[in-house]
Parts: C-alpha cells; structure tokens; sequence
C-alpha cells in the first residue's frame, strides 16, 4: 500500500541540530527571576567551557536558545582572568546561537574560557522550558516549573542542549517571598533579596554532573511531608503537594522511601543527592519526569486520597518507581543521544514491576507487565511502520516521536529477556555498567561490552539482533516424525503478514508438564537459537517420549520470556488447553497462548473460530491479565465490525455468556479481603457486560448506581465502580449530562476530575458540545485528552473525532505541537474508529496537505497502515466472523 509522505518542505534534514563535541561546558551558574505579573522571567547564567584541540580556527562558540529567549547581552572571558568584553550575539538555524570570539583560538590549540548571557523568557502556557501553571480556587494564582526534556532546556535558558554534555550546575532563584522555589538539589542558602523589596533569594546546592535535560526548578505554594529512608543511604524524601492535600502525598512518599533503599541495594550505589523531592503540579502534559532530584509529576499520577481507586494507586506507585528508576539509569548513566533513548526507558519500565511485585505481592504486579508492555509493544512493533529501538533522530520533532512503546515497552521487554537468560548475572552486569559510566554516558556497545566483560557470552550480540532491526519473530514449531523432536523457524511477524528473512538470537524457554500427573510441577528446558542460524533450529525434549507421551506437553516461549509470538502445533495446543483446564499452566503461559493465537488470528494463520472457541474455553478464568486480554479480544472484533449490526449484536451475545461467571463471581459489592486484582477487575467486566454486551440486568445494576451518584455524591459507591457508573449515567438518565458538568466545576480531585471527562463523552447527543467544552477554558490544557477518549469509546462517535481534529487542527497544533507527548495520541484516538480504506485516503491527504513539521509524522504513518490491515481483515473475515459466532451462540 502506499504510504503517507512528509511534503518536501519536511524531508530536509537538520544536518546542523547537533552541537559539536569539541567545545563543551563544565560548569554553569545560573539565576533565574520570574514575574508572575509580566509572566515573563529575566535570567544569568555563565557558561564555563572547555575547548579541545580541533583541526580549524575557533572563532564562534555556538549553544542552543529557543526563539522564546531574547539574549541581552554576553560577554566573555578566558578562565583565570577577571576582565571580560562585551562580544556578538547572532541568531542561527536549529534553535541555536552563535557567539562571536573577541579573538580566534588557533587550531590545535586547547582553552578553557567563560561566557556570561543576560537572557528574557516568557512563561509560556505550552508545558515546555519555564512555563506557569495555574492553581488555587478558581486557577486564580499561578506558579513556574519546567519541562527541558527532550529538547526543551534550551527554551528555559541558553545552553548546551544535548545528553552528552553533562556538567555541574548552580542555581539560584530569586522569588516572592510568599512562594517557595525548588531544584534539584536542596536550598543551601535562603535570604532577603536586599535589592528587591518584598522577593527572597534562594541558592540551591551544587549538583552532581548531569544533563541539562534533567536540571529543574519550580516556584510555587505546597504543603510539603518529610521521611527519612530507614535502610541505605538514609535519603531524605520531600513530597510536595496542592495546599490543602497533604495526606494526598503520604502514599507516594512512602513507595519513594521503600524504592531508593531497593536500587541503592540492588546497583550498589547510592542516590548521590541528600534529598528526593517528589512535586505536584495541576499543569503538566507527562505522567511525571525524573529531573535529577526533583521529579514533577502530573497530580493524577501522585496523589492518592480515601476515594482514589485501587488501579489508580497501583499507576501512581508505578510512575513513583519508574521514575527512581531513572535516578541510575537516565541521571546517573545517561545515552550519549537520543537514538539510545531505550537505555532510560526500557530499564526504568521493566524494574517497578520487579519491584512493586515485592512490595506488594498481594497486586500480582508482575502479571501486569504481559498486558501493560508485552502485548502493547508486540502490537506496534508488528507494523511495518515500527522501527528499531535504537533509531536514527536528527532534530527535536524526530526525538519528540521516539518516545513510544518501542523505546519502553518493547525495551523493557528485550531487557526483561536478558535477565532472563542471564539469570543472577544480570544484576551484577548491571552494576559493573552503572560503575563503568557513572556520572557519564553511554551507547548501546557500551552496555553490551560491559555485559560481554562481566559474562563471558556475546550479549552485545544477542543484544544487537533486537535493537537494530525493526519488528519480532513468530516462532513456528513443527514436530517431526521422530517423537520428541521439533523444528523451530522464525519469520517476522506483521499485521499484513509475515516476512521470511530476518531472524533474532532468541533464548528460548521451554515448560514441559503432563496433564495425567497434575500433582507434579512443570519444569523448564532452556535452548538459544543464534541470529545467524540458517535453516530450521531442532530441539530434542525427551521428556516427552518417556511415560504416556500422548498426554505429555511442551509450552514453548514460557513466561513470555522471549520477544515473540509462537505458533504451536494443532496438537500441542490442544494439550496446552488441557493443561489450561487443569490449572497446570502458569498466569503468564495462560495469557500467551490467549495472546499468540489472537496474533495469528490476525493475519489468517488462525480462522476465528479457533480463537473464539478458546476464549470460551476461559469461562473459569479466575487471573484479571488474562480477562483483561478477554475483553480486549472481544473489544477487537467490536471494532471491526461496529458497521455490521448483525454481527455486533451476534458478538454482544456471545459476550453475554462469555461473560456470565465471572460476573456473578464478582458481583457488585467488594467482598471482604478480595485480593486488588479482583477489585480492579469488577468494573472492567461489569462496565463489558453493560455497555458493550448490553444485559439488561447488569446495565439497570449499573444505572442505579448512577442515580445513587447523583442523590448521594460521587463516594456514594465504591471508587472501583464510579467511572463505571459515572459514563453509564451520562449515556442512560436524561440530565445527568448536566450534573456530570456541575461536579467538574466544583471537582478539586485529581482522579475523579480525569472520570467526569472521560464520562462526558458517553452521553451520544451531547458528543460535539463535549468536544468543544475540551478546548474551552475550563479544562486544563493536559487534560483535554480524556475528554477525547471519552468520546472515541462511544459506539456512535463515528467519524465525529475525526471532523473534529481535521476542523480544529490549528488550534490543536498551537497547543500541542511544542509537546511531543500529545498529538500522537490524539491522531491515534482521532483516527480509532476507522476500517475502510476511503478512510485511510482521506487521513492521508489530509496530513499529506500540511507543511508544518510536527512530533507525529510517524504516528500519522502507523495510524494509515493499521486502518488498511483492518479494513483487508473485515474483508476476509467477515463471512468467517458471523458463521462462528452463529455457531458459538446457537447454544446459549
């Protein structure tokens, strides 16, 4: 098929984006005094730079400054000399700025010399550089903070704005008296500014080397709680909040204080900085960014009260951890450029669910990461238009689109794997790496040469074979004639279909078990198959030619410890679903072989039936990973063929007795000491059951609870239940709409506020007034996405969020385009509902028309191709679909 095209306007490289490594700074002082009136900011910062001996004159220094920053005045100096001269400053391409040297330094001549910039900013409304957010009754007051990464440091002051230049840094603030300001480091100096009635000046603690990407500060009024680290190095933990919710902070605090003990423990090194401070802010686009020190959040993705849901505590303690993550892997060690992006986050994605798992053994954590990463990443790697995890970036748009599940999902995924086949190594691999670089950079040789030196095994190898192509193998096994033998082969996996050619160095895990000895436990085989393997890879399991072979099985690729989908034979399946039915196999092989036969339904390797049937076959199914990929099967085909009335309803019938068990299991009322996984599951097969399969009984169940909001108040239900209840309200009692705008007016709760939004969209008459309302005033610039999503979940939305973008681009591009972490997602939402491939042309003309470069050129391209593999899969499913579920249902 054809593909979306950037216009020639927007296929110029920024050949000159990158700084040259021959002059670098070694130390800043930086002062920053914003004005919350003006709402602009004025600042200093001297530069002390190094220049190596390069092969040509040395006439200009050049930094990054974003056009938001109007430089002054600059002056310079060589290090050791107190006179300094005013010099020029030009403006150049790429977001940079060139200086002017009073006095060429000769080539091959090395000097260390000192810049001093008077520079303006504007606290821009974009949640990028120095921007203000709005807080307090009525957003009446407004505060500062930052956001530098990828790309931004730069539009908060001059600088050198690239990973690899990491240096010490001084700040100080100069802010009113009433406010507090923060850094990385904690305030080593605070006083009157003798100079500036009425304003306090604060000089923060030198900082360990660093990035400038990770330099923050913030101004603001918090309420703040404290706790000391009990075990390593006795980190002070600072929880800074919304005054008023203090308590809010407690739960965050204390999964900090639990973690930085944990990775001190298991890097053997220390967290360098004597204070953690964990801030809250109402204005921010991420769920959170790991500033060395000081990590701002999202306040959804950090306070946690009374009437905060048991998934949403689960997703703060994750984001918590994930960014102590980066605290060693991103801070600490840090990729010399973007294209090792992977590094950061593939390390700081994989270990929360290694560490919640132990400190919550009671949440099942590590069931998530199958559902949450493993099956998110194999989705999008399975396009043609993925790409490797370490991937060419020139300039700030291409760094802006990297961030995605291939850089963390599928990261963590391909780390997850080689802790797996290195086994306690891993660990102390990991730290020999983290001591190899500390305080410096690092690539991905480098991670592959410190592991190949500390295990004797061609890691970088292995390694190489998963981040430097594109996409993952479907591992076809085939038994042979000989009993106990099996072929594997690999091809890449696509949505279109497979490509024969590539191959990946796979360790291979192997659970073998029989099911007429239930009592003994499976055990694993453990194989590699190298990269450069030619033809078919034979295994050899004896196991299985010993006792009666006939009810002996072999799951191949256990615990999804490999990066791929696996193709078992016909008969070795129906031994697993044996297994399946005696509870032999483990959570995460019950999801797999769920996941991979869904995966090969998709392209036509498995007929729907097959995949239909065994999800029947998942009635009993107790784990809330493997009811989530239930519904997500189940979801799949309700996309598909929402335009195919016969067969949506033939699917809300199948559902409804899919479903049938474990609703009854369940029921509506939390049941005392139920583990969290069925507290999160409730309203997920409660809210399928209602709205998706429609049974009369569940949605009056769900209704009156609505009602019950609406007489009582949003605590009337259990917090599980009330987005469920919040959007079945909207979509079934007249008025409710109305009440659900009246409770956001007045609605200072982080959590609750995110379900109105998305509760909005259910009600189908008012889809274009919500829409609007997300653009409006009223709702915060982070958080207009729900409301999107909330309309893209209703059946009838249609073509609606469509028409809405395409009307709206201007001012979407305005808000967002600075951010590269939301106009992805919109085009994905904006786009969900599409299967045809008129659809697909019309996304493609309409952004093939648009000269501006923006972060989701790439998203655009992904977004196309999934609308044509789906429209190709209706076609030659659809007869296929219906005959199976008028089989499937004749029965119920």
């Amino acid at each position: 098929p054809r593909q979306f095209r950037y216009s020639s306007k927007n296929q110029r490289m920024a050949t000159q984006f990158r700084l040259p490594p021959e002059i670098k700074p070694t130390h800043y002082e930086l002062s920053i005094e914003p004005d919350f009136e003006t709402l602009k900011y004025e600042g200093d910062v001297a530069i002390f730079i190094q220049i190596a001996p390069r092969a040509e004159l040395t006439s200009e220094i050049v930094l990054n400054a974003h056009t938001d920053i109007e430089v002054t005045g600059a002056s310079f100096c060589h290090a050791g000399e107190s006179a300094s001269c005013a010099i020029p400053v030009s403006r150049q391409e790429n977001q940079r700025l060139a200086l002017t040297l009073p006095s060429p330094i000769a080539a091959d001549t090395a000097a260390e010399v000192q810049i001093r910039l008077h520079f303006t900013g504007i606290l821009n409304d974009k949640n990028v550089g120095f921007y203000r957010f709005r807080y307090g009754e009525g957003r009446s007051k407004c505060g500062g903070c930052t956001q530098f990464e990828p790309c931004e440091a730069r539009r908060g002051f001059p600088c050198f704005d690239q990973p690899e230049f990491k240096t010490t840094f001084d700040v100080t603030m100069i802010v009113p008296e009433h406010m507090t300001a923060l850094c990385n480091t904690p305030a080593e100096n605070t006083e009157p500014a003798a100079d500036k009635p009425g304003k306090t000046r604060v000089k923060f603690a030198r900082s360990p080397p660093m990035s400038a990407y990770v330099l923050a500060f913030a101004v603001g009024e918090w309420d703040v709680l404290t706790e000391k680290c009990s075990k390593g190095s006795g980190t002070e933990v600072r929880c800074y909040v919304p005054r008023g919710k203090q308590e809010q902070g407690r739960f965050a605090l204390q999964e900090a204080v639990q973690a930085i003990p944990w990775f001190e423990e298991f890097f053997g090194i220390e967290f360098p900085i004597p204070v953690m401070s964990l801030l809250a802010v109402e204005d921010f686009d991420a769920g959170a960014m790991e500033n060395y020190g000081l990590i701002i959040f999202r306040e959804v993705a950090l306070l946690v009260g009374p009437s905060t849901s048991t998934m949403r505590r689960q997703r703060v303690a994750e984001v918590v951890v994930h960014e102590i993550a980066h605290q060693w892997y991103g801070n600490l060690v840090t990729p010399k450029w973007w294209s090792d992006l992977w590094l950061n986050e593939g390390h700081a994605t994989v270990f929360p669910y290694l560490v919640l798992n132990e400190f919550h053994p009671d949440w099942c954590f590590w069931e998530k990461f199958a559902s949450d990463e493993y099956k998110q990443a194999l989705s999008l790697d399975a396009l043609e238009n993925s790409h490797p995890i370490c991937v060419e970036v020139t300039d700030p748009a291409s760094v802006n689109e990297i961030f995605d599940s291939i850089s963390y999902s599928k990261a963590a995924c391909v780390i997850y794997m080689v802790s797996q086949w290195l086994g306690p190594q891993f660990q102390t691999a990991c730290q020999a790496f983290l001591r190899a670089h500390q305080y410096g950079n690092a690539t991905v040789e480098d991670f592959g040469r410190v592991f190949d030196e500390h295990t004797g095994l061609d890691v970088s190898g292995m390694v190489a074979s998963w981040t430097t192509q594109t996409g993952f193998p479907l591992l076809m096994v085939k038994e042979t004639e000989q009993l106990g033998k099996f072929t594997v082969e690999q091809a890449r996996f696509k949505k279109s279909g497979l490509e024969h050619g590539p191959t990946w160095s796979v360790p291979l895990d192997i659970l073998v078990g029989d099911t007429a000895d239930p009592t003994t436990p499976p055990h694993v085989l453990k194989y590699f198959i190298p990269k450069d393997h030619t033809g078919p890879y034979e295994i050899h399991i004896p196991y299985l030619t010993q006792g009666n072979s006939s009810t002996r099985w072999a799951k191949f690729n256990t615990e999804i410890h490999s990066f791929a989908h696996v193709e078992h034979p016909a008969e070795m399946l129906s031994r697993l679903a044996k297994a399946i039915e005696l509870g032999q196999l483990p959570v995460l092989d019950r999801l797999s072989v769920l996941n991979d036969t869904a995966a090969l339904a998709r392209i036509g390797r498995v007929e729907p039936f097959a995949l239909l049937e065994l999800m029947k076959a998942f009635q009993k199914e107790t784990s809330e990973q493997v009811w989530i990929l239930i519904l997500s099967c189940m979801n799949e085909y309700f996309h598909l063929f929402h335009n195919h009335e016969e067969i949506t309803a033939l699917l809300s019938q199948y559902g409804r007795a899919l479903l049938r068990e474990i609703v009854a299991k369940l029921g509506w009322e939390p049941l005392p000491g139920e583990a969290p996984s069925q507290s999160t599951l409730r309203p997920m097969v409660l809210s399928a059951m209602a709205r998706r399969c429609e049974h009369p009984e569940t949605l009056q169940q769900a209704i009156q609870r609505a009602q019950k909001v609406q007489r009582e108040g949003t605590g009337a239900v259990p917090a599980d239940l009330r987005g469920l209840a919040l959007g079945v309200g909207a979509r079934e009692i007249e008025g409710y709409y109305e009440h659900l705008m009246e409770l956001y007016r007045t609605c200072d709760d982080a959590e609750l506020g995110v379900q109105l939004l998305v509760a909005l969209g259910s009600c189908t008459p008012r889809m274009s007034d919500t829409l609007h309302f997300a653009l409006s005033d009223s709702v915060r610039v982070a958080d207009a996405i729900y409301v999107l999503i909330g309309v893209t979940r209703n059946k009838h939305a249609g073509r609606l969020p469509w028409d809405f973008l395409k009307a709206q681009w201007s001012v979407f591009f305005e808000r967002y385009a600075s951010s590269g972490f939301m106009i992805p997602r919109i085009i994905e939402e904006a786009t969900d509902s599409f299967t045809q491939l008129p659809e697909a042309q019309e996304v493609e003309a309409f952004f093939g028309a648009i000269q501006e470069r923006f972060p989701g050129m790439r998203t655009v391209q992904q977004c196309l191709e999934r609308i044509r593999t789906n429209a190709a899969r209706v076609t030659r499913d659809e007869a296929k679909v219906k005959e199976a579920l008028v089989r499937l249902t004749a029965a119920c």
